[in-house]
């Protein structure tokens, strides 16, 4: 299945996923977060403008907006 994921503006990308991948494939997948230049520790995932976790499941088709997460003081 096939699945778009896009960081920041200009940064985007379209990979073949297995059936039943989850978000955290994408966040764990190293190739995927360097090609975008994006960090799996600070990101944030949305699907259609919806905070996702890690554990959802991809549909083909599905378009994933990394965004990074703000930082918090301690």
């Amino acid at each position: 299945m096939q699945i778009t994921v896009n960081y920041g503006v200009a940064n985007s990308l379209t990979r073949d996923m297995p059936e039943g991948a989850t978000l955290g494939d994408i966040l764990t997948n190293q190739n995927i977060m360097a090609a975008l230049g994006a960090s799996s520790e600070n990101v944030a995932a949305k699907i259609d403008g919806v905070a996702q976790d890690a554990g959802q499941r991809l549909i083909h088709g599905d378009v994933v907006d990394l965004e990074t997460r703000a930082n918090s003081k301690g």
